[in-house]
């Protein structure tokens, strides 16, 4: 199964229901694929076939468009991209998380330097604004890491062979 292809190519034949018919009476038909020549309509087109169908004795079928398809693989498109952005913020709480607890124990461990600045005249300020650069910093580093760690994917990504990415399923 692959891309509009209701079928494998390595597994079936494409050829008219007339030619079929000559051959064979008693063979499976899984998939039929319609073209219309004309500008008819879906429903008329549905009609056509099922009638059709109908006098050769198949009276179950589905049919789908390729609106249809082209529609259900955006349904798809887009519940992917909630889940990478649903996973993408999860992580992202989780990095917050990791930054508040180094922060927590910087200030845990540097307790008496902020107290001897504090009896110096340090006023609060300059003790959150020390400690907001400390973080701003911790996050551009780890920010830079996560570009670096981001190159070899993407750049896996970029070289690939546009007839191996149209293969893979």
């Amino acid at each position: 199964m692959g891309g509009m292809r209701p079928y494998e190519i390595s597994e079936g034949i494409i050829f008219p229901l007339s030619t079929q018919q000559r051959l064979d009476r008693k063979v499976t038909i899984r998939n039929i694929i319609a073209r219309s020549r004309d500008n008819a309509g879906r429903l008329q087109i549905e009609f056509e076939v099922n009638s059709y169908l109908a006098g050769q004795g198949i009276n179950e079928m589905r049919m789908s468009t390729v609106e249809e398809l082209i529609a259900q693989m955006q349904k798809q498109m887009k519940l992917f991209t909630l889940l990478l952005g649903t996973m993408g913020s999860i992580s992202l709480i989780v990095g917050d998380i990791g930054v508040m607890n180094v922060m927590l124990v910087s200030v845990t461990e540097r307790t008496k330097e902020i107290g001897i600045r504090r009896a110096l005249g340090a006023r609060e300020g300059d003790i959150l604004f020390q400690f907001l650069v400390e973080s701003v910093i911790l996050c551009i580093v780890g920010g830079v890491m996560g570009v670096f760690f981001g190159i070899y994917p993407a750049r896996q990504v970029a070289r690939l062979s546009p007839i191996l990415a149209l293969r893979s399923d």
